[in-house]
């Protein structure tokens, strides 16, 4: 049986801070990566779309996914 995938959402404004955070890419690449996985998964993009896209592995944006939910559905970088 399929796991049921653990949504994320994001405000225009999140929406917009990450890409702003992105573009400049004055922080690490970890968090880089965090904020170009936040972008992506409300969009529909499974963990392994992202894994692939991105270059990471399926387990940072599941394990990523899993803890905006237990933080309270806050895209936070520092997770």
């Amino acid at each position: 049986m399929a796991r049921k995938r653990l949504e994320v959402t994001r405000t225009p404004e999140e929406h917009e801070s990450l890409s702003t955070s992105v573009a400049h890419g004055h922080q690490s690449a970890r968090e880089s990566n965090r904020a170009r996985i936040f972008l992506l998964a409300p969009d529909g993009h499974t963990d392994a779309d992202i894994a692939q896209v991105l270059g990471v592995s399926h387990d940072t944006s599941s394990k990523l996914r899993k803890k905006y939910h237990h933080k309270g559905d806050q895209p936070s970088l520092e997770v």
